[in-house]
């Protein structure tokens, strides 16, 4: 099969086009056949070797983290038959650049039945971040206020989705040029970050979700109300040191990292059946085009989530 894979870290032209073994399929897992996958950021800092401590895989290693595709084969007790369509969040990051992936059952979910699969693939790192975000982390009460930096990115755009969807009072940071993305998914109010700082405004917040790790808990702890919560996407130490201490504080600090999960799969179907949570794609690329692909997700200016398609 088909693979693309990186055999050193380095620049996208790391990035090859390989022909390898078909994955074998575990006793507890699936074998899919992969039709979209994403590119996330931390595909990017993987292959430029800034994950290289956290990576448990030597070279060459396939990178994507989520994706979405077609069951097609599976063990004898298994909850999916061959021909479902399916999304996952794959353990550890990786294996999602490949024609075919086998994903332990923990991971994987039904896709919604109304989604193409290109917008299947949108939708488990977004998704289970910010629920995880919310629900874990902030342990989220009704009609709260929650600020969400970085509303217009791959993750932001599903947060503000979800935390309307639980019935938040939500603010959207983005650019000017976002305003209208933001309003359509549901932000109650928009704050332009080029020309105003939320963190010296006047007003305060139950919950700041931090999509895109620009802004520290130390600004942020300003304009977070007493008992306020802080996430970052980006679990540096200093966070989680924080995190560790956070019983001895009334303001909370806490780094989200994304675990698989059935269930929030399941939770995440249900929602975008029910039309709550819609996926933004910002491009579209073909499995040839990967490097391409990376390039622009290195920009930092994706509107929503950038999708490889490896089935036409």
């Amino acid at each position: 099969m088909r693979a693309i894979q990186i055999h050193g870290y380095g620049s996208v032209e790391m990035l090859k086009d390989d022909d390898i073994l078909m994955p074998a399929r575990g006793e507890e897992e699936v074998l899919i056949k992969v039709h979209a996958v994403a590119v996330n950021p931390i595909d990017t800092f993987i292959r430029q070797g800034f994950m290289k401590h956290f990576v448990k895989k030597g070279f060459p290693i396939i990178l994507g983290a989520e994706v979405a595709g077609e069951v097609v084969k599976t063990g004898e007790k298994s909850r999916f038959k061959v021909g479902d369509k399916v999304f996952s969040l794959l353990p550890g990051d990786l294996g999602g650049y490949a024609e075919f992936v086998a994903i332990p059952e923990r991971a994987v979910g039904l896709a919604p039945n109304n989604l193409r699969m290109i917008e299947s693939a949108a939708l488990p790192v977004s998704a289970l971040t910010s629920l995880q975000a919310f629900r874990n982390k902030a342990h989220i009460k009704s009609f709260e206020k929650v600020l969400i930096n970085g509303a217009s990115g791959g993750v932001g755009c599903i947060a503000v989705q979800l935390a309307v969807a639980l019935g938040q009072n939500v603010t959207a940071v983005c650019s000017e040029g976002n305003y209208p993305l933001a309003k359509r998914l549901g932000a109650h109010h928009v704050i332009d970050y080029q020309s105003n700082d939320f963190t010296k405004q006047d007003k305060k917040y139950d919950v700041i979700f931090d999509c895109v790790a620009t802004r520290t808990f130390k600004d942020c702890k300003k304009v977070l109300k007493s008992g306020g919560r802080y996430i970052s996407t980006r679990p540096i130490p200093q966070i989680m040191f924080r995190q560790a201490f956070n019983f001895l504080f009334s303001k909370k600090a806490f780094g989200i990292v994304v675990k698989p999960n059935v269930a929030d799969l399941e939770y995440v179907k249900e929602l975008a059946e029910q039309k709550k949570l819609l996926p933004i794609i910002d491009k579209v690329f073909n499995f040839t085009e990967m490097a391409e692909a990376h390039k622009y997700s290195g920009t930092g200016r994706a509107k929503g989530k950038i999708i490889v398609k490896v089935v036409e």
